[in-house]
This record gives C-alpha cells, sequence and structure tokens, in this order.
C-alpha cells in the first residue's frame, strides 16, 4: 500500500483504511489500533473507506474526528470515502460533512486538496 513521495522517498504516499460493518463501541478498540497503525507509516494521505459501513455511533465519530485532528496536526489529509446514505446522515446531522474531507470513490482522490 505504500508508493514512493515525490519529494521526500522516505514518505508513503497514500495508506488504505477500510472499514466495514459497525463502526461503534464494540469494534472502537480495533479501529483505532487501525488507524493508528496507518498513521505511524507517516503517509501524505490515510482514506478512510466508509462503503462497507453498516452502522456509525458517536464512539465512530469521535475515532474518525481524533484521526482529523492528528492528521491535520501532522500536516497530511485525512480523507473519507463516503458511506451509505444512513452513515452519511451522521456526518450531516453532526455537520461534520462541512469538517471532513469526503470523496465518491477512492480513484477520486488524483490530486492534492487545496489548502483551507
Amino acid at each position: 500500500m505504500s508508493g514512493a513521495g515525490t519529494e521526500d522517498t522516505s514518505r508513503t504516499e497514500l495508506v488504505k483504511v477500510p472499514l466495514d460493518g459497525d463502526v461503534d463501541i464494540a469494534s472502537a478498540d480495533e479501529i483505532e489500533a487501525r488507524i493508528r497503525s496507518a498513521e505511524a507509516e507517516g503517509p501524505s494521505v490515510i482514506l478512510i473507506d466508509l462503503r462497507q459501513v453498516s452502522f456509525l455511533d458517536s464512539s465512530g465519530l469521535r475515532l474518525i474526528l481524533g484521526a482529523a485532528i492528528r492528521a491535520e496536526t501532522a500536516g497530511r489529509r485525512l480523507v473519507l470515502v463516503r458511506g451509505p446514505e444512513r452513515v452519511q446522515r451522521v456526518f450531516e446531522l453532526t455537520n461534520l460533512q462541512s469538517r471532513l474531507e469526503f470523496v465518491d470513490h477512492p480513484s477520486l482522490l488524483a490530486h492534492p486538496s487545496p489548502e483551507r
């Protein structure tokens, strides 16, 4: 999953973290470990794929928001692949869809986002 960076060849370009099933309190520790493992690779982008997620609760939101804050602090992008409508609705209800970066499909992550 690692690609060569254009300037710093020691830095991984992209790490994908596919999630599935329920992203809730019961799965929080395992998902947190997977995200932290991805962060440890030092990528410029972490892509969390929500397409196979069937349920997302406040624990899942906390994990994703924590990863977004750490990404911002580290100068990396955190990008989410949109999940099913019921998952996306959670982001809309909490107004996090405007705070987080989403794409409809991983292939749409071709170009770096402009500075916000």
